[in-house]
């Protein structure tokens, strides 16, 4: 995304949907992805965590992989996640 001169929204904290940096990430990932209704390795996976939006990439049919703040890069449970945002596949 840097090399579309875009800085993507971090994840860990709040994503303000009416900035600019929002609205571009957005319209060019929408080309690229689609919203599907079961995942599969490689999806991406949106989670709601103590009501922000969190973004990782789904490894297997029960574990994502994401970052966290205190933690680093960590492996986890999607089923541990009560709200789920959707899944996205790469088209």
């Amino acid at each position: 995304m840097e090399k579309e001169g875009i800085k993507l929204p971090d994840f860990s904290n709040a994503i303000d949907d009416n900035s600019e940096d929002f609205k571009k990430w957005f319209h060019i990932s929408s080309k690229n992805y689609i919203k599907v209704d079961d995942y599969t390795t490689g999806d991406i996976v949106i989670i709601i965590q103590d009501g922000k939006q969190h973004a990782g990439i789904v490894i297997d049919k029960s574990r994502f992989i994401h970052a966290s703040i205190k933690h680093g890069v960590v492996v986890s449970y999607i089923y541990y996640f009560k709200e789920i945002n959707g899944y996205f596949r790469k088209i």
